[in-house]
């Protein structure tokens, strides 16, 4: 979770998983309060990707998932955009 993005920040999720296992899926979901309501950003996916910020926020950004399972990895960070 994090909370305050700026206008071009980019999340980049990467999806690691055991190839013997079922494949989960992820999203992102936006929320104004911690506990809702929300709404998604990105649509349920088990590859990984990468989300443009495209307005300035101080909602609530999570990494959703739709199910854990044995070997998966997912990683995600924040490249925020650059002022000049």
């Amino acid at each position: 979770m994090g909370a305050g993005f700026n206008k071009g920040d980019a999340l980049t999720v990467t999806i690691h998983e055991d190839p013997s296992q079922m494949k989960a899926t992820v999203n992102l979901l936006q929320y104004a309060l911690p506990d809702g309501p929300f709404h998604a950003l990105v649509k349920d996916t088990s590859d990984s990707f990468t989300y443009m910020v495209p307005e300035n926020t101080s909602d609530f950004i999570y990494l959703n998932f739709g199910g854990l399972f044995k070997g998966m990895i997912v990683t995600w960070s924040c490249v925020p955009v650059t002022k000049s």
